[in-house]
């Protein structure tokens, strides 16, 4: 789902028709699912002796955002260098030159149920959503598929698809690897991005992409939002927690039993979903979004 005003206004068409080019990197996600950890992971293996020069906005311009959006992205063509582009768009929502170019997509997911309550916190956060029911009416909200880029199953679907099918085109990572094993995925990532990566960078990589590092990080932990009057002041920070097995903290019985209920159907529904959580076979970065039970970070 896509806004209406995104329709009306002809963004979707501009994107539909925007010109992509080979080198151009996509971080694509649903929301609330690694994002901004992706990014960055993404940003410091091209840029290792420039880490924190820019804001996170101004180093991935949002796709279907405004600000800096399609307009920054496409001045900054033909400079023999990578783009990188952040989106939540659907996979079939992205440029139709995707599938001619040899662009990279890189596309991050998340336990459903911890996504779940980063979304609310995130939409009670931002002061022109100003989200005031509570986390059960919101997770009804991501179920009904009444959220912004909702389905959820369909977005998670459609992506590991295209990275089953096109492997040297879309590689999927999950935020539960990533907190597992950072230095794995940071590998994968890399050479899925055939950037060289030695050993020491790959540690230094993994240490400045920590949740502590990045929360201390004015280019990666979105306080300046605050000076724009975007962060409600009495809400949660951008930077919340960033553990997995954070739902145990917010829901209760019934609750998740009834999330679990919705996530049973959808595995039932998209085998490939189910395929890929239960296949312990797989390597990390093919798992799909630790559907199974997790434990608490410590």
């Amino acid at each position: 789902m896509v806004s209406t005003d995104s329709v009306a206004s002809g963004l979707m068409e501009d994107i539909a028709n925007f010109e992509v080019q080979d080198q151009d990197i996509f971080v694509a996600s649903f929301p609330k699912s690694g994002t901004t950890w992706l990014q960055q992971v993404v940003y410091l293996l091209f840029n290792p002796d420039n880490p924190d020069s820019e804001l996170m906005e101004w180093k991935f311009p949002y796709l279907e955002h405004v600000y800096p959006g399609l307009t920054e992205i496409d001045n900054r063509k033909n400079k023999n260098q990578q783009r990188f582009i952040k989106t939540h768009l659907p996979y079939h929502l992205l440029p139709d030159q995707i599938s001619e170019k040899n662009a990279k997509i890189i596309y991050i997911h998340r336990d459903p149920k911890d996504m779940m309550v980063s979304y609310y916190f995130f939409a009670r956060m931002l002061t022109f959503i100003n989200y005031i029911g509570t986390l059960k009416e919101f997770a009804w909200q991501v179920m009904l598929n009444k959220v912004p880029y909702g389905p959820y199953f369909d977005h998670l679907n459609n992506y590991l698809t295209a990275a089953k099918n096109q492997p040297k085109k879309v590689l999927a990572v999950s935020y539960e690897d990533m907190k597992k094993d950072p230095e794995k995925v940071i590998e994968d990532i890399a050479n899925f991005l055939k950037v060289p990566l030695t050993e020491e960078r790959k540690i230094t990589v993994a240490a400045e992409t920590t949740f502590d590092a990045m929360k201390l990080n004015s280019s990666t932990n979105y306080k300046h939002w605050d000076k724009y009057g975007l962060r409600n002041p009495s809400e949660k920070e951008f930077m919340r927690k960033g553990e997995v097995g954070d739902h145990k903290n917010h829901f209760d019985s019934d609750m998740d039993k009834l999330v679990s209920e919705w996530v049973n159907a959808n595995l039932e529904k998209y085998p490939l979903i189910s395929q890929i959580k239960t296949n312990n076979n797989n390597t990390t970065t093919e798992r799909c979004c630790s559907l199974q039970e997790t434990d608490d970070e410590t």
